[in-house]
């Protein structure tokens, strides 16, 4: 392998272990008891009889009250894009 490539390659590896270091970090000890960890364990208790699942970013989460809606759930998250509550909830 060339040394350039190797530079390369070895620099992508660099840069991919701090990033998903700080993605760690950050997700564990930043946001541990944020909205989103708060929502997938209050999730993960009750989804056996959920039904309905609100999903959407800030204006969903604050703006429907699933407590109301008979097997309801809101798992809207702020900031969260329909994808990423998709994978979120698969």
């Amino acid at each position: 392998m060339p040394r350039r490539a190797l530079h390369l390659v070895l620099t992508g590896l660099v840069v991919a272990a701090l990033h998903f270091s700080l993605v760690a970090w950050y997700e564990n000890v930043v946001m541990a008891d944020g909205v989103a960890e708060r929502t997938l364990q209050q999730f993960g208790v009750k989804r056996d009889w959920v039904r309905v699942v609100a999903l959407g970013d800030s204006h969903v989460k604050w703006g429907i009250a699933a407590h109301v809606i008979p097997g309801g759930f809101n798992f809207a998250l702020p900031g969260e894009t329909y994808a990423l509550s998709f994978y979120r909830l698969k």
